[in-house]
């Protein structure tokens, strides 16, 4: 226990003057949810709704759908197509919305296809023998990804594009062949997934050049714990995420960023119980936001959402999700999320949004007020001082998974002692509110005698 006293003391003295938010009252829900997962969701701007689609087949356990939903804001329709496609991607392409699908219902009547939405119902557009799992615009063209050998009457391996009619990029054959997400950067086409190529110089992700397939970086993601799940390109460098460790010999801690020629260093994602996962990326006011199942984002504590401004991570704060955040959308310049049943014993039912703003999850420097918490690291007891006028305040500390370990009322005239022997060692975070606004936030750690 010492040693480990002594790795945890070390690897994260740097980190403990950070300060971090805690916002729950700025998640929301959406209604009354869904009654089982959605998968992805797109703002519809022409016609003012959220297209959220899906496993779900009821509307908060009341009105009756089949895997496609519209939130306008205060209320949800659904769609009257009984047929409708069980999707797994969806994007607009020349004005038109579009999905890919994983199969339909029942799976007899109709194969799995690419589908176009038109007049409340979907249009199926293209025949797909296989399953689509991703759908993007690159160049002006629409690319889909997934496990298939043919589409639109073509023969195509896994990727191909449509411009009007259907291209395969080549007729390459993969071993355990299933493209999750594709996206171009630098003038070519990236897929990630759980692939490799017949001569094992190729896994889980690669790049087209317009001529061949190649590995990224030294085939970096064909170790053990190295699955990417998504990318996004911000600020001319793709970003990588996913559940993959650097001791593996992957590119990052669930997050890698590439710059076109070689792996970018960049704080990882952690999960205090395992390796963290990121599900999903999108950028949002110049910011990269990532949702996924995580409990720190470098050394700033953030549950399962988080943002990257290019330097540093910006937290949502510290809350308790039941499952991980599996995508992200955006809606009427809100931030939506596909997530689990309930957010900090809030039920949400399979979808919230979010209210704050990146103002309100900034850091608040210990140094612009008068209040001093100490030692830190600490073992046995906690002390906090003050020089200012900090009368009726509130304090609180919460522990890692985002439980209330301490909570009590106090004028911070004289000096604070707080008794911590029933503490775990561990990470804690301490808040002090005052008229109920937070004026003071600190990351704390508990080590063992």
């Amino acid at each position: 226990m010492k040693h480990l006293k002594h790795i945890i003391y070390f690897i994260f003295i740097s980190s403990l003057f950070n300060d971090f938010p805690l916002h729950s009252q700025n998640w929301n829900k959406v209604g009354n949810g869904l009654n089982l997962q959605g998968w992805v969701m797109i703002e519809d701007t022409s016609s003012d709704r959220l297209l959220v689609a899906g496993d779900f087949s009821f509307l908060g356990g009341a009105c009756s759908c089949n895997n496609f939903a519209w939130w306008n804001g205060a209320s949800w329709s659904f769609f009257s197509d009984s047929t409708g496609p069980r999707p797994r991607a969806i994007t607009k392409y020349q004005g038109d919305i579009y999905c890919g699908t994983f199969n339909f219902y029942p799976a007899s009547v109709q194969p799995p296809q690419l589908c176009k939405l038109g007049n409340n119902k979907w249009l199926r557009t293209s025949k797909v023998h296989g399953n689509i799992y991703d759908l993007n615009i690159i160049n002006g063209k629409l690319y889909a990804a997934g496990t298939f050998d043919s589409i639109g009457g073509i023969k195509a391996n896994d990727v191909a594009y449509y411009d009007g009619v259907w291209h395969a990029i080549d007729t390459t054959s993969w071993e355990f062949p299933e493209m999750d997400r594709v996206i171009g950067y630098n003038n070519e086409i990236y897929v990630i997934g759980n692939f490799r190529s017949h001569d094992h110089t190729i896994r889980r992700m690669a790049k087209w050049n317009g001529v061949k397939w190649s590995n990224v970086g030294g085939n970096v993601f064909g170790y053990a714990m190295g699955v990417p799940r998504t990318m996004s390109v911000y600020k001319n460098k793709l970003y990588v995420g996913g559940t993959f460790s650097k001791s593996f010999g992957n590119p990052g801690n669930s997050l890698a960023r590439w710059n076109g020629t070689s792996w970018d260093s960049i704080p990882g994602i952690y999960h205090p119980l395992g390796y963290g996962t990121v599900f999903d990326m999108k950028i949002y006011h110049d910011k990269l936001i990532l949702g996924g199942e995580f409990k720190y984002a470098d050394t700033v504590a953030s549950t399962d959402m988080v943002a990257w401004d290019d330097t540093k991570f910006l937290s949502f704060g510290v809350h308790k999700f039941d499952l991980p955040v599996l995508n992200i959308g955006f809606y009427r310049d809100r931030i939506y999320v596909l997530c689990g049943d309930s957010i900090d014993n809030m039920l949400v039912n399979g979808i919230a949004y979010y209210d704050g703003t990146f103002a309100a999850v900034e850091n608040i420097q210990a140094s612009s007020i008068n209040i001093n918490i100490y030692p830190n690291p600490f073992s046995n007891q906690i002390l906090i001082s003050s020089n200012g006028n900090y009368k009726n305040v509130k304090i609180q500390i919460h522990n890692v998974l985002g439980q209330l370990v301490y909570c009590s009322d106090a004028n911070l005239e004289e000096e604070i002692k707080i008794s911590t022997e029933k503490f775990c060692p561990g990470f804690y975070h301490l808040s002090i509110t005052q008229n109920n606004e937070n004026i003071f936030l600190k990351k704390l750690i508990k080590v063992s005698d």
